[in-house]
């Protein structure tokens, strides 16, 4: 694993040697579940705008939707 240094404001270090002590987790336990989340969710719209943006991706309501999953 790889260590990364970064520099955080005060009252967010505050919050999570707060949340450490409540849970008994590291903050590197939580940095990275942070760090690992905004990935996925950057990932998952970052395809969402490429499909969007794609003349050839064709566009259907929810309602459509449904209807071809069930």
């Amino acid at each position: 694993m790889k260590v990364i240094t970064f520099k955080v404001p005060e009252e967010t270090e505050k919050k999570l040697d707060s949340l450490c002590r409540e849970t008994l987790r590291t903050k590197s336990f939580f940095i990275r579940k942070a760090i690992d989340q905004f990935l996925d969710e950057t990932a998952i719209y970052q395809k969402a705008l490429d499909r969007l943006n794609d003349v050839s991706d064709e566009i259907i309501t929810a309602k459509e939707m449904s209807k071809r999953i069930s």
